[in-house]
């Protein structure tokens, strides 16, 4: 005989059932949800949030104007770079003549704009600050080549002139000269490198078998700290506060407050790679025999070791947020912890190792590799770097470049094809690695390579490029105008 189920029976059957619909409900909800991260934007620009199609419709800036006033259009070739994410720094060059004889007129031009510079706000497109290095110089200059210490807040710009060759230091926020000095060698306004506090410049003799090392104060580049002449082999390491220099006889460290020269622990010659990262140095130093593995052995910058790993096949190093990433022979890449050297894990991942994306908000590492041999995409792969699980990949037109990440979008850029003359802007999903959108420039039917729209980053912001000379921020357009996405300004 059955038994028959009392009332309260039934209710709490009912329950019970509704309370298991109610839990699959959860967890298939859940494992649909997207995972992004929550970490301070890496390397400290935090990128738009754009998850549709952008347009020009934020800010917009007549370039060309404003670096080269009164010239033609048509002469004038922008060059712009990031000092940090507050700071875009644009000049200018004439196009080259062509064939044609097409831009034969401009060269009248070239000296007029070569030493020009411009500071942007990327956030409002504001000009910040105007300086023409030539004429508060008293120079007729052929070219400037400039690089910035975002930490000291100065722009070093070696200015080639035909009076002379000078190092000149601006301020980033105002533009005022904060130090000049004359250098004996067009070299040294070149071939010239900052890094935190200090300025090295390099000058080959004429047969590029002597090499001429000098470092001085980025707030002083007149204070030339220490100066020497070495073999063209020898490949120095500015560091923040020190230079190091393998030579023959051994490594030494140069004082870059004093220019006074030590023996440094470790003799970096003997190594078949060193990279900088911040103020540590790695080196893999070759196995010490026939068929023995190298290590790769991380260091302070006074020269103490931090830790030391050896593993067979070490081809390449890379650091990123949470990782010092190994990769060897065949496609095995490790994760080894930076404090400590430790390897965290091991993973067939076939690829160039990118690191963290700027402005990342995750501690993921970029993976670049083709999709198959010969083909025209790239599959870019966002790899946990606590697991070593890939996370997700997207498959994006070869000769893009993954330009930074927001918290939830990645953006890739490519410059203007040589052929069609236009240029691409892809955006991805950072959970999915699904592609939301791409946009592209149109060229000219008849263009030289300035004449093409572009796309570029300015600190974080992405912005539009023409051969008009006008930039203009790309925004995401609603009913109540410009909006940069989730993170609005």
């Amino acid at each position: 005989m059955a038994r028959r189920w009392g009332s309260g029976t039934r209710i709490l059957a009912a329950y019970l059932a509704l309370a298991l619909v109610t839990a699959l409900v959860v967890v298939v909800g859940a494992a649909e949800q997207p995972v992004y991260g929550g970490a301070a934007p890496f390397g400290g620009t935090r990128f738009d949030e754009l998850r549709a199609a952008p347009k020009a419709s934020g800010w917009t800036l007549d370039l060309a104007s404003a670096v080269a006033p009164g010239i033609p259009v048509e002469c004038v070739v922008l060059r712009a770079g990031d000092v940090d994410a507050a700071h875009e720094l644009v000049t200018a060059t004439v196009p080259s003549s062509s064939p044609t004889g097409r831009f034969t007129a401009c060269t009248r031009y070239a000296s007029a704009v070569a030493a020009r510079l411009v500071m942007v706000d990327p956030a409002t497109g504001r000009v910040l600050w105007t300086r023409d290095l030539a004429g508060d110089l008293g120079l007729t200059s052929a070219s400037v080549v400039w690089h910035a210490s975002s930490t000291r807040g100065v722009v070093v710009v070696g200015v080639d002139a035909l009076e002379g060759d000078d190092l000149v230091g601006l301020d980033v926020s105002t533009g005022r000269t904060r130090g000049r000095t004359s250098v004996p060698d067009p070299d040294d306004v070149i071939n010239f490198a900052v890094v935190g506090d200090l300025v090295l410049t390099a000058s080959p003799d004429a047969d590029s078998a002597v090499t001429r090392y000098s470092l001085r104060r980025v707030d002083d580049v007149s204070d030339l700290v220490w100066t020497e002449e070495t073999s063209s082999s020898v490949f120095p390491q500015l560091l923040s506060h020190r230079l190091l220099v393998p030579l023959p006889t051994g490594t030494v460290s140069v004082d870059g407050s004093t220019g006074r020269v030590t023996a440094w622990p470790h003799d970096l010659s003997r190594d078949t790679g060193v990279q900088v990262a911040g103020d540590r140095v790695f080196a893999v130093l070759p196995g010490a025999g026939v068929g023995l593995a190298p290590t790769l052995e991380a260091y302070r910058a006074d020269g103490t070791v931090d830790w030391r790993y050896t593993a067979a096949g070490i081809a390449a190093v890379a650091t990123s947020r949470d990782c010092v990433v190994v990769s060897r022979l065949g496609s095995t890449t490790t994760c080894l912890d930076p404090t400590t050297g430790r390897a965290r894990w091991s993973a067939d991942l076939p690829g160039v190792v990118e690191g963290t994306p700027p402005g990342a908000t995750t501690s993921d590492i970029e993976i670049v590799a083709p999709v198959r041999t010969g083909d025209t995409t790239l599959r870019v792969s966002e790899v946990d770097a606590a697991s070593g699980r890939v996370r997700f990949a997207s498959v994006l037109p070869r000769g893009m470049v993954v330009a930074g990440q927001s918290r939830t979008v990645g953006y890739a850029i490519d410059a203007p094809d040589q052929a069609s003359g236009s240029g691409r802007l892809s955006a991805f999903d950072l959970s999915s690695g699904r592609v939301l959108w791409t946009v592209s420039s149109v060229a000219p039917p008849v263009a030289a390579p300035h004449d093409t729209d572009y796309f570029d980053v300015w600190g974080g912001h992405l912005v539009a490029l023409t051969g008009r000379g006008t930039v203009s921020e790309l925004t995401t357009t609603t009913a109540d105008g410009p909006r940069h996405g989730m993170l609005d300004r």
